[in-house]
């Protein structure tokens, strides 16, 4: 059976060339939509328009587009990473962060919708705690943790 899934992926960087080519060669190109970076109405739209938000870092300091994604009241599925793991423990879903282990959390998502309902409901709760105060105060800390 056909997947109904389909990847908008929202942003730009250094690997956006090589995933558009990735996503061409493997035929992808009906399922996967890139945007490149988006602002302000178009980037609340994308939230608004998303079932799911995932965030496949391999390393995170304060991930703002998570907050983002909770405020939304999106389910998040985010890598296992420092960052994440601290905003996200108990929160939103979190897998390894590698292809096999993000695919089978993409999989468990899209197959169960009480999961992403539950996601849901606590993405905005938590979200509801985090003023501007706090996350500027977290950032500042992961800064000083790094010696900045």
């Amino acid at each position: 059976a056909e997947s109904p899934l389909r990847l908008r992926v929202v942003g730009g960087g250094e690997l956006d060339a090589d995933l558009r080519a990735r996503a061409d060669a493997l035929g992808l190109g009906e399922r996967v939509e890139f945007t490149g970076p988006l602002y302000d109405e178009d980037l609340r739209a994308a939230y608004a328009d998303a079932d799911v938000f995932v965030l496949p870092s391999d390393r995170e300091g304060m991930p703002l587009a998570a907050l983002e994604a909770m405020a939304a009241a999106l389910p998040v599925l985010a890598t296992d990473v420092p960052g994440n793991t601290e905003l996200l423990r108990g929160v939103g879903l979190l897998a390894a962060p590698d292809p096999a282990s993000l695919a089978a959390a993409v999989d468990r998502l899209a197959s169960d919708p009480a999961l992403r309902g539950r996601l849901a409901g606590r993405s905005a709760e938590r979200a509801r705690r985090h003023t501007w105060e706090e996350v500027t105060r977290q950032v500042e800390l992961v800064y000083r943790k790094a010696g900045i």
